[in-house]
């Protein structure tokens, strides 16, 4: 996941733990950890390796420089709250499904492969390679904006069962429906749909069939949402801000908790 924030203050740091709800917090936490580590390391490194809640690794490109020439275009992700006033009280079952890799998902274009290019050092041999990624990288301020059109648009082929409620935010899914049978039914029938697409889940982070569910930054029960109590505990750590940005960025984290 990207963010636009540079890690280089407690306050930005601590922001940056609490502003994505895209992926589930765990992500992004330890992933955090792991970058308050690097204070004494060259920074200028182009990889660095992001812990996954589950132990394993990711790889991430450092684009900072190319994210800063990008002209982003206007984003299109929804609205974590207004997507979230879609579910009614009464749809009381869910299940999550999380992409794996979702952003490989996406080739890149043959043309803008060279600006994704990259030098790699073998650790054992210290041999060198000129590498380019082929697909969409993570680390790119545009990934999740693209990503999350694409997906929008192959979901448009799927159709939802009858009193059921499909909630798509970049490639995190959302099942809502009233009783335990029809969310069975529609989670199977959704996983298949994205096993025909080559689309993969995430089998470590699949919610399957829960009355239940942590779904972006907030736990669903019964109809009614709640802030996960582990971002509480980060917000009330955040020191005070010091410039405007940083003003600007809490209040903006504040006004997002508030809804």
């Amino acid at each position: 996941m990207y963010s636009g924030l540079d890690p280089e203050t407690p306050l930005e740091q601590a922001l940056l733990k609490t502003q994505f709800v895209a992926k589930s917090w765990e992500d992004i936490r330890k992933k955090l950890e792991k970058l308050d580590n690097w204070q004494d390391r060259d920074l200028d490194e182009l990889l660095k390796e992001a812990q996954k809640a589950d132990g394993s690794y990711r790889l991430v490109h450092d684009l900072r420089e190319l994210n800063k020439k990008t002209v982003a275009r206007f984003p299109v992700v929804a609205n974590p709250y207004t997507l979230l006033s879609r579910l009614s009280p009464e749809k009381q079952y869910y299940s999550v499904i999380d992409l794996k890799d979702a952003f490989w998902a996406c080739p890149l274009d043959e043309k803008s492969k060279d600006y994704f290019a990259f030098e790699w050092e073998d650790p054992v041999t210290h041999r060198r390679q000129q590498l380019r990624w082929t697909v969409l990288p993570q680390g790119f301020t545009e990934s999740p904006n693209l990503f999350g059109q694409a997906l929008e648009q192959i979901l448009q082929e799927y159709q939802t069962g009858e009193r059921v409620t499909l909630i798509q935010y970049v490639d995190d899914l959302l099942i809502a429906g009233e009783t335990e049978d029809k969310v069975r039914a529609e989670s199977i029938r959704l996983l298949n749909f994205l096993s025909a697409k080559e689309l993969k889940v995430s089998k470590a982070k699949l919610q399957f069939i829960e009355e239940e569910v942590k779904y972006l930054g907030h736990y669903l029960r019964k109809g009614e949402k709640k802030i996960d109590p582990e971002r509480v505990k980060e917000i009330l750590s955040i020191p005070p801000p010091k410039s405007k940005k940083q003003i600007r960025q809490l209040l903006d984290l504040m006004e997002y908790c508030r809804q």
